[in-house]
């Protein structure tokens, strides 16, 4: 991705969580790479915690991507599960947009 000082930012459990959050993280214009996803047991347990996927960032990302992590954090744990205005989807509390087809979350009855 780059030759410059990378920052890891999360460390995860699992390679797919590590490569959702890269993944947010680009949709926000912060170049991600995982690392270690191929450190697993195929019987499904864990690996010890030095050798878990990783998502890096470049240095001068690591702060605004740790903010954007906090915010993502923050709204996982607020809010309840909510329906999509357009496709009538089933999304989780933690977007801010429906998956399937990009429409925005309604304001929240506490934010009006």
């Amino acid at each position: 991705m780059t030759d410059g000082e990378m920052h890891e930012i999360l460390r995860c459990d699992e390679p797919a969580r590590a490569h959702l959050v890269a993944g947010f993280l680009d949709s926000h214009g912060i170049p991600a790479e995982v690392v270690g996803d191929q450190n697993f047991w195929a019987d499904g347990s864990m690996v010890p915690k030095d050798m878990r996927p990783t998502v890096r960032v470049p240095a001068e990302y690591a702060e605004q991507a740790t903010g954007l992590l906090a915010e993502l954090e923050a709204n996982r744990r607020l809010g309840e599960p909510w329906t999509c205005p357009r496709c009538e989807d089933f999304v989780p509390p933690a977007f801010v947009e429906c998956p399937v087809c990009g429409a925005l979350r309604p304001p929240r009855r506490s934010d009006a």
